[in-house]
């Protein structure tokens, strides 16, 4: 299934007199102005293509790719301010029910059984299906969370499932072949700090065993690079960058272990990283945690512009 993903790219600041300021406050409303008027064409289009049973279809494979591919449009229309209550939502909903419903029993396998894809975007779409938004909220994880009791006892269950199906390493992967591998885990890492929003129980040697697993797996060493660092700004346009007088290793994340790093991956490894260091009680890991952090964005800034 194809759906809305929407890049906000700052805008680089033109100046610090008032005439500059005043020219760059117009082009962040023309900006906005174009990235609203996208957001409106593909939520028409993403609502055209649900099917009467609530899913939407995936182009490539059928089964339980699809929930994870109806999990993922429900999700972001619901991001592009469709309300939970609107009966395409609803209707979206009772499909995944279902579907966990009759895949939980499954032996797992590669077409059968509940997967970890499609069980962490369930619960990243629940979460924000009972998402209330207050005037200001914007953004993930804002907002206050309230779901009925038996939709928070399935997002239970979909927790304690991503918990029981990590490796002995720290990382999650796919039934078969069996082995752990960036792009699963990082989805793991989303779904489980959704859970912790939702106010469910995920025990903190979870996340201890998740830090090892993305510490063992970041490259070794890598050039130095300096620090950048943002102050001001909205989080989406404007906002001043300064040199830090601080030198990280350009250290990149792979799809597997050690392998060679590529820019989706690292950007995992930084997501990871920065979700994982606010679940951890140990300062030493916490520490580990930004410090890798920092590397990975090294990484980034020194392989793309």
């Amino acid at each position: 299934v194809t759906f809305v993903v929407l890049l906000l790219l700052p805008i680089q600041a033109l100046g610090k007199d008032p005439a500059s300021a005043e020219r760059l406050k117009k082009a962040d409303r023309k900006l906005q102005a174009k990235i609203d008027h996208a957001i409106r064409k593909g939520t028409i289009w993403l609502l055209s293509q649900q099917e009467r049973d609530g899913s939407f279809p995936h182009p490539y494979t059928p089964g339980f790719v699809e929930a994870g591919g109806t999990a993922l449009s429900l999700l972001a229309l619901l991001h592009c301010d469709v309300k939970p209550e609107d009966r395409r939502v609803r209707r979206g909903f009772d499909f995944l029910r279902k579907h966990h419903a009759r895949h939980k029993v499954d032996p797992p396998g590669r077409y059968s059984g509940l997967k970890v894809y499609v069980t962490s975007v369930m619960i990243l779409a629940l979460a924000q299906y009972g998402t209330e938004r207050e005037k200001g909220d914007e953004g993930p994880g804002r907002g206050t969370v309230r779901l009925d009791e038996s939709d928070l006892r399935w997002a239970r269950e979909m927790t304690d499932w991503l918990v029981s199906v990590q490796a002995p390493n720290g990382g999650w992967g796919y039934p078969v072949p069996g082995r752990t591998d960036a792009s699963n885990s990082q989805y793991a890492i989303l779904a489980l700090k959704e859970a912790r929003r939702l106010r469910i129980r995920v025990p903190r040697q979870v996340f201890e065993k998740a830090l090892a697993w993305w510490l063992s797996s970041q490259e070794k060493d890598g050039p130095k690079v300096q620090r950048h660092e943002e102050t001001g700004g909205d989080g989406v346009f404007t906002a001043e960058r300064t040199v830090a007088p601080v030198w990280d290793r350009a250290r990149g994340w792979g799809y597997i272990g050690s392998g060679t790093p590529t820019g989706s991956m690292t950007t995992a490894g930084v997501a990871a990283m920065a979700l994982l260091r606010t679940e951890l009680g140990n300062s030493r890991q916490r520490l580990a945690a930004e410090q890798a952090m920092y590397d990975g964005l090294a990484w980034l800034g020194h392989h793309f512009s």
